[in-house]
């Protein structure tokens, strides 16, 4: 062995190696926590976003199934008042009021004119 060398001694290296083995196991701790967490937390995640998803899905279809009845509670009013044109814009602008599902909606009215000849296009 070479004189200038000073050997390292056995307590020394004994602590240093705990020191060693210790940070090796730490980092493994860590590594294995990272991925079982990451794991976790995208299957959460996904559960998460496909509850919200439904959530909405069933928000949008009872917000069309309600305007859906209340088109089928007001449809005789609005039948009622076919043969008068006049009438029948205030009847449909009541129906947009008197309905609070509908925040905006629009009514086409299309009224054939009769003739003589028959209906003109």
């Amino acid at each position: 062995m070479d004189k200038n060398k000073k050997a390292i001694p056995l307590r020394k290296r004994r602590g240093l190696l705990i020191i060693v083995i210790a940070a090796l196991m730490l980092e493994m701790l860590s590594g294995a926590q990272f991925y079982l967490t990451r794991n976790i937390m995208a299957d959460e995640l996904e559960l998460r976003a496909e509850s919200e998803l439904t959530l909405k899905a069933i928000l949008i279809k009872n917000y069309f199934n309600s305007t859906e009845d209340l088109l089928r509670n007001c449809k005789w009013q609005i039948e009622a008042h076919l043969d008068q044109p006049d009438s029948a814009y205030s009847t449909m602008g009541r129906f947009v009021r008197l309905t609070p599902p509908t925040e905006g909606c629009r009514c086409v009215l299309r009224t054939l004119l009769l003739s003589a000849r028959g209906p003109a296009l």
